[in-house]
């Protein structure tokens, strides 16, 4: 390249802005990065073939054509712009220079407005049971919805809520613990919520006179039902069942549905032989 002859603009073939990157903590703002590439130019202004080109920098601000930043990236044809605050557009121009420092013009101005990253948010439900997980902000409503997008730094809370028979046994991923989920989104993240069938005790018990079946402690998965079958002894019939100790009459069978708590049953029998019947 000869020293009087300036790289000219129309040898730089391009500069374009090829997509965006990870996105970096500026204080309390969110930043991003910008990927710009472009076209090395071959021929001096004079058509003579470039031989000493030796690199090219990078100009850009806030305002089109007034550029208040720079950065000399060598001789290469693509670069990376870090720090650039979301909410702004930002320009972006190139020049080269050669060997002996001669610099070319400005290449077009291309422009980008940084927006804020956008990352997903997924849940997986796993265990035995059923049950749901909800957000605030909304988004997920898992169900049907499992999986939602929002910015970076986006406080999400998941609030889990357990099906019918089945207790919420506690999250995995990038929360622990049963208590509501708080998550701040800064990547694509994953949480499991575990929901496993519950169980509970039925405890039966038959006074003297009878039986009930069956006896003792009986073990009923949660939401589901249990039957219980009073029988009065030779000379006795039923008194009275009591469930939860409230009375229930003199029941000869009594069914729990969907149950989703400890209970009790107890049955008394009352002596019929030796009554006298009056004519």
């Amino acid at each position: 390249m000869q020293r009087n002859n300036a790289i000219p603009r129309n040898t730089l073939l391009g500069i374009l802005i090829a997509g965006m990157l990870m996105f970096m903590s500026a204080g309390t703002a969110l930043a991003e990065s910008a990927t710009l590439g472009w076209t090395a130019p071959t021929t001096n202004t004079d058509g003579t073939p470039l031989t000493d080109l030796a690199g090219f920098k990078i100009y850009y601000g806030t305002t089109s054509g007034t550029y208040t930043s720079n950065v000399d990236t060598g001789n290469v044809t693509g670069y990376v712009i870090n720090g650039l605050t979301v909410g702004l557009t930002y320009y972006f121009a190139v020049t080269a220079y050669d060997s002996a420092g001669n610099n070319s013009g400005y290449s077009n101005q291309v422009s980008k407005i940084i927006a804020a990253s956008q990352y997903s948010l997924a849940v997986t439900k796993t265990g035995s049971g059923t049950g749901s997980v909800v957000s605030s902000p909304a988004g997920i409503s898992c169900g049907a919805t499992c999986n939602a997008t929002y910015t970076s730094g986006t406080a999400v809370i998941l609030t889990a809520a357990p099906g019918p028979g089945s207790i919420f046994t506690g999250w995995s991923g990038a929360c622990t613990g049963t208590g509501t989920c708080t998550v701040t989104v800064n990547g694509n993240m994953a949480v499991m919520a575990s929901f496993n069938l519950s169980s509970y005790t039925i405890t039966a018990s038959a006074g003297t006179g009878g039986t009930i079946t069956p006896s003792g402690t009986t073990t009923v998965a949660g939401g589901s039902s249990q039957t219980f079958s009073i029988a009065p002894g030779t000379g006795y019939s039923i008194a009275g069942v009591l469930v939860d100790g409230v009375s229930v009459g003199a029941v000869s069978a009594y069914t729990f549905t969907n149950v989703a708590a400890n209970h009790t049953i107890s049955a008394s029998f009352v002596a019929t032989h030796g009554r006298s019947h009056l004519k």
